[in-house]
């Protein structure tokens, strides 16, 4: 019985093997596959980096010097890797004043009113989705690209077929 199995555990996993091999471009399709994974993981870290800056940002628990020094640093290279996504100099300057907005409050001299609050929790939302934005607009290319691969290896295989 354990021998049947494993034997059609065998068939089973050299038949999908062929199926997958059936084009040269099999092993780009699935690094392409590993990228949207990845990019979309990326996607959600980011965004979840970005509520999670707001949310202390407005929450101002209490915070030493050299926590607020490490949040600014952070801030710093999350506004790089958004200002590389962005296309005009219109949305550098929105970012490039979002954070700044957002660097403001990361003093402990600083209160936040409700008006503040309001105008933070606006810019959280366009955060988001602009990096949402971004990342779909990457994913997109690239499950175009894993799309036209496969076109490719079905007409290749009918064209072997045929001959």
């Amino acid at each position: 019985m354990r021998c049947m199995i494993a034997s059609a555990l065998l068939v089973v996993f050299a038949g999908a093997s062929l199926i997958r091999a059936n084009g040269p471009a099999s092993a780009e399709i699935d690094a392409l596959r590993k990228q949207v994974k990845y990019l979309k993981g990326q996607e959600s870290a980011v965004v979840k980096a970005i509520k999670a800056r707001y949310h202390a940002a407005i929450s101002q628990t209490h915070r030493t010097e050299e926590v607020l020094a490490a949040e600014r640093r952070a801030q710093g290279k999350e506004e790089s890797e958004l200002l590389a996504f962005a296309t005009t100099q219109a949305d550098k300057d929105k970012i490039h004043a979002r954070y700044d907005q957002l660097r403001a409050t990361l003093r402990t001299d600083i209160k936040i009113d409700s008006k503040m609050i309001a105008v933070m929790r606006e810019q959280e939302t366009v955060a988001v989705k602009q990096v949402q934005a971004a990342y779909r607009a990457q994913l997109k290319v690239v499950e175009a690209q894993i799309k036209a691969l496969e076109q490719a290896n079905r007409n290749q295989g009918k064209g072997a077929r045929k001959k």
